[in-house]
C-alpha cells in the first residue's frame, strides 16, 4: 500500500512540475500551432523538469529516443503537455531500471 501510495505522489509531482515549467518555465521553449513540442525541446524541457525535481539524473540518448517513440503514439514528431508528464514519469522509472 506504502509502494503505490508513493507511486501516487511521485506521478502527482511530476504532473505538477510539468504544469508549472509549460506556464512558466525558465526558458521558452518552441511550440508548435497545437502547443506540442520536437524532440529537440522536449529533451531540454524534461531535464528541466527533472533538475526542478532534485534528481541528478543525465538521461541517455539512447533510451530517451526509445521511449520518445512509444510516447508519440501519433508519430507527430512533437509531444504535448500531458503526453510530457507521462513521457517524464516512464524516463525516470526506465532509467532506475537501467542505472
Amino acid at each position: 500500500m506504502v509502494e503505490f501510495v508513493n507511486l501516487i505522489m511521485e506521478a502527482v509531482t511530476i504532473t505538477q512540475s510539468v504544469d508549472h515549467l509549460w506556464k512558466c518555465g525558465k526558458v521558452v521553449y518552441k511550440r508548435d500551432k497545437k502547443g506540442s513540442m520536437n524532440s529537440e525541446q522536449t529533451r531540454l524541457f524534461v531535464q528541466e523538469v527533472i533538475d526542478l525535481l532534485g534528481a541528478d539524473y543525465k538521461i541517455p540518448q539512447s533510451l530517451y529516443d526509445k521511449l520518445y517513440k512509444e510516447v508519440d503514439e501519433d508519430g507527430s514528431g512533437s509531444i504535448d503537455k500531458k503526453e510530457m508528464a507521462m513521457f517524464t514519469k516512464r524516463l525516470m522509472e526506465e532509467y532506475h531500471k537501467v542505472k
